[in-house]
């Protein structure tokens, strides 16, 4: 009798023991799947930056004076880093 309750308690822990393995690997695809989402939309970000400051180095080379090249700088700096301020 105790064989066969010994036996029934490792059944039920090697059932419990499954289920978490399983669990744990929804858990493992669902952080894959952020982390993919994630890492996509700071490949977009970067990409939309380096493209802000390209157009910033172009604008500032455009510029002779210092204070001018200062203000496109720091209006560009803003853009580039999504900064707002108010008026």
């Amino acid at each position: 009798m105790e064989a066969i309750a010994s036996h029934s308690v490792y059944a039920i822990q090697n059932v419990q023991i499954i289920a978490r393995i399983e669990s744990s690997g929804t858990v493992l695809a669902t952080l894959k799947a952020i982390t993919t989402t994630e890492l996509e939309e700071i490949t977009a970000r970067r990409f939309e930056f380096k493209k802000q400051y390209g157009k910033l180095l172009d604008d500032i080379s455009l510029v002779v004076y210092h204070c001018e090249r200062l203000s496109v700088l720091s209006q560009g700096a803003k853009t580039c880093f999504g900064i707002t301020t108010a008026s």
